[in-house]
């Protein structure tokens, strides 16, 4: 009401027929609805959309925007215009609080920030009462075997706690399947998807069996030619995919998050020309893609994407394809495998172009000696924000490491071949830094902080934003260098990680110092495992929680005077 200014307005409300409603009136929605009545019509269809999940339910943005467009709720001239609707329509029910305990949560892995809600009881309640002909709730446990009957108008099905090996076509008679858009598992362990159940979905849109423990899906499922989001997420048994899912062309969403067993795609996966979310974040295990996904030109979302460079069977995706995929955004983990004798296939990739927030580049399976022209080649995105690089073997970092001036982390992990680390002190929003497995490493000096030793002492911050500092299994050091003895104790010219909290050092054996500038840090927790006892002290900052574990013995240390 607070957005009513004039007389007539609240007159209209008075008289409105919300007040002669039994139904309401018993329910107590009559507050709800006159919040409801003032929604915009697609923001009442997207709101009538949320009934087809169950109660407590934490709904995440980017997938509430992406069901909605799989049922055209959402005006615009094209996909981008629609998911714009579509995050407007998620802030208006926020602000009308028909949405609550919003929160935002970051992902340890890829640092992707991902928007949470939930619906209130009472909300959930009066959206079911509004949505009662069109959306249903079934509870399998309660059925005892013996099909239900609902509504023939039923548009959208909510099936819940169905049981290990128990098929739909049990629980449903053939008459709720005729008109259905909308079928979405919950809290259930169904194995299969049965062939009957199938054969009468021919008009389902939105398909939900998340979370189950399905190990295998029928041919049949091409016949659902009407999808257009498919969720099979958390199906940990999942190792394939029927080659029929290259059929369904009007499939816009893909969730194959958290499918451990999964190891390819299907060949004709090239055919999901209207394709625009692979979700395939933690599917580890997925080595191999289709060289036909190229052909996927409107993809926004691939999570994990394995390339492959040899000469044996299939076609697999080459590193060079990801060119056409020039509309991929958020996050990219890069695994590659085989003999890449062509290292312009790296530049072909055209990373500069994709709006990527997070970058893993794997080079586990990659020959060595193409290593630095291919890293070389596979410069990101100047607004690139998580950089991840393991298991690379050559000797120095790419020269466009130090341009990434937006870059929040960074991770260096198994550089078996460098010797020395990339100047990054100068880096200005940097907060998290990770160096791991650096075989090679003995010293970490001024280059380290971004400084040389030709350069004029002035005034200026080293690691000005950074938070989190680790090394870890470093076999070789032995040094660290600190600033080079020219401003280790002079004065106020030079400041180093002013905003440093957390500091953990493992697994550095032979390590013989730390810098004295990390004394006059702000950090406030440091851990230390597995590294000489001689380096622990005198260098931890007042007011600092100091966590030590596993102190090693000091070496003898060696007589300097005969040097």
């Amino acid at each position: 009401m607070r957005y009513k200014k004039e007389k007539g307005d609240w007159q209209e409300v008075l008289d409105s027929k919300i007040w002669v409603l039994k139904e309401v009136e018993q329910q107590v929605f009559q507050p709800l609805l006159l919040s409801y009545y003032e929604l915009a019509p697609i923001v009442k269809r997207c709101l009538l959309y949320c009934a087809t999940f169950p109660k407590d339910y934490r709904f995440k943005k980017h997938n509430l925007i992406e069901l909605w467009m799989s049922h055209a709720y959402l005006s615009g001239k094209d996909y981008g215009e629609k998911e714009k609707t579509g995050r407007n329509v998620f802030d208006t029910l926020v602000m009308r609080s028909f949405f609550q305990d919003v929160a935002k949560e970051i992902d340890d892995d890829d640092k992707s920030i991902t928007i949470f809600c939930k619906m209130h009881d009472i909300v959930h309640d009066f959206v079911q009462f509004l949505n009662k002909n069109e959306s249903f709730t079934m509870e399998a446990k309660e059925v005892n075997g013996r099909k239900t009957i609902t509504n023939e108008e039923i548009r959208h099905l909510t099936l819940m706690f169905a049981a290990y090996g128990s098929p739909l076509s049990d629980f449903i008679s053939p008459v709720n399947w005729k008109k259905l858009r909308t079928l979405a598992t919950f809290d259930s362990r169904m194995s299969s998807m049965d062939i009957k159940a199938i054969s009468q979905l021919k008009c389902v849109r939105t398909l939900n069996l998340s979370c189950n423990v399905i190990e295998e899906l029928p041919e049949e499922m091409g016949e659902l030619i009407h999808l257009r989001y498919l969720d099979l997420s958390e199906n940990r048994f999942l190792k394939k995919l029927p080659d029929s899912v290259g059929n369904l062309y009007n499939l816009q969403t893909l969730c194959l998050t958290k499918c451990r067993s999964l190891r390819a795609l299907p060949e004709n996966m090239g055919n999901l020309i209207n394709l625009r979310h692979l979700h395939t974040k933690r599917c580890y295990r997925l080595v191999y893609l289709p060289r036909g996904m190229a052909r996927l030109t409107s993809l926004q979302t691939l999570n994990i994407c394995s390339v492959i460079h040899d000469s044996g069977p299939g076609e697999g995706l080459k590193l060079g394809d990801l060119g056409s995929l020039d509309q991929l955004q958020g996050s990219l983990i890069i695994n590659m495998q085989g003999n890449l004798k062509d290292t312009s296939e790296a530049q072909k990739a055209c990373l500069w172009n994709k709006k990527l927030h997070s970058l893993e580049l794997w080079f586990s399976r990659l020959e060595k000696q193409s290593h630095v022209q291919v890293l070389e080649a596979l410069r990101p995105h100047h607004d690139l924000e998580n950089l991840l690089i393991k298991w690379y073997r050559g000797t120095t970092a790419p020269s466009w490491m130090i341009s990434l001036q937006n870059l929040r982390s960074l991770s260096l992990v198994t550089w078996h071949g460098c010797e020395f680390l990339p100047p990054l002190g100068k880096w200005p929003f940097l907060e998290e830094l990770l160096v791991s497995r650096m075989g090679k490493l003995k010293t970490v000096g001024d280059e380290f902080l971004g400084i040389t030793g030709t350069q004029t002492p002035s005034s200026f911050v080293l690691f000005p934003k950074l938070k989190q500092l680790t090394f870890e299994i470093m076999s070789e050091w032995k040094q660290w260098e600190g600033v080079g003895g020219w401003a280790e104790n002079g004065g106020d010219e030079i400041t180093i990680m002013p905003c440093l909290v957390s500091f953990r050092i493992v697994d550095c054996p032979k390590l013989m110092n730390l810098p004295l500038f990390l004394q006059k840090t702000p950090v406030r927790k440091i851990v230390i495992s597995e590294c000489r006892r001689g380096i622990i002290m005198p260098v931890m900052p007042e007011n600092c929680d100091v966590n030590i574990y596993g102190e090693m013995d000091d070496p003898e240390i060696p007589d300097v005077t005969r040097r």
